[in-house]
């Protein structure tokens, strides 16, 4: 038997999780919205963050009336929700940005949205700026490569966000 550590699990999950999107979006031909909660450390099914992820996905209901398909995934790398909906993905992502920067917990939100051609549509490509770090001003890509922060403070931060919504 291959020992296999928790950390290639999830890396696993979130391949799995990949892969399912390019099948919808081969089948469907059409915008994927593919959203989970960006939760810090290697457990990510804690109490705050199923909280969190119900929050997130009763917001997506609440903001995309076009989808055709909707499945909720949970595996590893946490708790996710894929919509295939019949909307521009310039316009869907748009309106996950906004949800992501006015949501009194959005900046936990991760919300990823496919095109009709299976190819992401980043924040870059409508000239938005990337994320901020959950603690500091920095760009949130860059602490994380730097590890500027303890997972400690990350994970008491993200709870904390959580707890106070």
């Amino acid at each position: 038997m291959m020992n296999t550590s928790y950390s290639e699990l999830i890396l696993a999950d979130r391949e799995n999780r990949y892969n399912r999107l390019m099948a919808l979006s081969s089948s469907f031909k059409l915008t994927i919205l593919s959203a989970r909660i960006n939760y810090p450390g290697q457990n990510k099914l804690t109490d705050q963050s199923l909280l969190a992820f119900v929050e997130l996905k009763n917001t997506i209901f609440k903001h995309f009336e076009s989808c055709v398909y909707h499945e909720v995934r949970s595996g590893l790398d946490g708790c996710s929700l894929i919509l295939i909906l019949d909307e521009n993905s310039k316009t869907v992502k748009r309106t996950a940005i906004d949800i992501e920067e006015s949501h009194k917990i959005g900046r936990l939100f991760d919300i990823d949205i496919i095109n009709e051609y299976g190819e992401v549509v980043s924040r870059q490509d409508l000239n938005q700026i990337p994320r901020s770090c959950i603690l500091c001003e920095n760009e949130a890509q860059t602490c994380v490569v730097l590890k500027s922060h303890s997972l400690t403070e990350v994970i008491v931060k993200t709870n904390h966000l959580i707890e106070s919504f």
